[in-house]
């Protein structure tokens, strides 16, 4: 945790529901394994009719490389793979359970690659007026703790960790609290990172988890978002 003095403009949103002052909503599913990344392109995808041919086409190809692949699909889809690292992202929610089946298919035509672990990663940013956003630090961090070093103290950033749930004994969960970093001109502008992560033997018990886990993930989410409004509004 950091601890830092600052000032912002005023951008009050008092009287709205923290979910209805959600500006963004992003889903990112990571894997960790062993990847070759040039397999994953747009026309691999096409080929195996997990995407419509025009969608390749008219994919925005940043890179195709044997360490790197990045591209977009429309505006729903984000792809970057690397050695080591699978990853599909989208901030538009009527496409999560796109995003989810897409990697259920690929991980089925890839059940021979080597992955070691999976998180289904929830990013929300909200904005608020400044009262609501000070006290939430000071909710999470009780600040009068810190008055006898800083004069005017605020939380920058908490990090929150869940380890080896009863039925996930191989899971961990890891929420952040901080300023927004996608919306940085925004005064008053926060974000809640949360890394649902489970550990995994192979891509079979991926395509079985993440399924299984799917639900739950989302209802953490939620579940955290009525907490913080909670803490904002006690």
């Amino acid at each position: 945790m950091k601890v830092i003095v600052y000032s912002w403009h005023s951008f009050s949103l008092l009287s709205k529901m923290l979910a209805e002052n959600r500006q963004i909503n992003i889903l990112t599913i990571v894997v960790i394994g062993d990847f070759n990344p040039v397999i994953i392109q747009p026309f691999w995808l096409v080929s195996k009719k997990l995407i419509k041919e025009e969608e390749a086409t008219n994919a925005q190809v940043q890179l195709i490389h044997n360490e790197l692949v990045q591209f977009h699909i429309g505006d729903w889809l984000y792809v970057q793979v690397t050695r080591e690292r699978f990853e599909l992202q989208t901030a538009q929610e009527p496409y999560f359970d796109a995003v989810r089946d897409l990697v259920l298919s690929i991980f089925s035509y890839l059940k021979e690659t080597p992955v070691r672990a999976f998180g289904i990663n929830h990013t929300r940013h909200y904005t608020v007026d400044e009262k609501q956003y000070h006290d939430l630090g000071d909710k999470i961090v009780p600040l009068s703790n810190w008055n006898n070093l800083f004069k005017n103290p605020k939380v920058l950033n908490v990090e929150i960790l869940q380890k080896g749930e009863p039925n996930r004994p191989n899971g961990e969960v890891r929420l952040r609290i901080q300023p927004s970093d996608r919306m940085k001109n925004t005064p008053f502008a926060f974000m809640t990172d949360i890394n649902d992560h489970t550990i995994v033997t192979d891509a079979r018990l991926l395509v079985i988890l993440l399924k299984e886990n799917w639900q739950s993930s989302f209802r953490l989410a939620d579940n955290t978002e009525e907490t913080v409004e909670k803490l904002i509004n006690q």
